[in-house]
């Protein structure tokens, strides 16, 4: 009996996910929470299988949209801590964040740093760290210490 009701809830939240994603354009409500739909599991469920272009898997779409949420959330904590500090001669930016101060290139705003930075927590170098007094080289990246 519980396996059939847990079923029912499933399959609703399914179709309610796949309706929304259907018809995101086109409520008059969803500009206003558009950033919370995206972050739902339902939503990144529904994006994975109906928007499938088929270059990339299911399971590899499902994937990069999970990336794509916890990278959002990164930024939005990486975000009460980060402010701009100064602009040099150049208009290179300083900007304190939890990572230390960093120089990011002079057009940069503060969405572009929390992004750059949260990418670089939740995919870059998962697994290494680098500790203060340490010098790390990335070689293409663009911001740094």
């Amino acid at each position: 009996m519980r396996t059939r009701l847990w079923f029912k809830i499933t399959l609703v939240v399914i179709v309610a996910a796949a309706l929304l994603f259907t018809l995101r354009t086109k409520l008059p409500f969803y500009e206003r929470f558009h950033p919370w739909f995206r972050l739902t599991a339902p939503y990144r469920f529904a994006a994975a299988t109906f928007r499938n272009s088929g270059i990339c898997p299911t399971a590899e779409a499902y994937a990069g949209l999970e990336e794509m949420a916890r990278t959002a959330k990164a930024a939005a904590a990486i975000g009460r801590n980060t402010r701009l500090r100064e602009r040099d001669g150049q208009g290179l930016q300083l900007w304190d964040t939890p990572f230390g101060p960093m120089w990011f290139p002079s057009k940069s705003d503060l969405g572009g740093v929390l992004f750059a930075l949260a990418q670089f927590q939740v995919t870059a170098y998962p697994e290494i760290e680098v500790r203060p007094g340490e010098i790390a080289i990335d070689g293409g990246g663009y911001v740094g210490h």
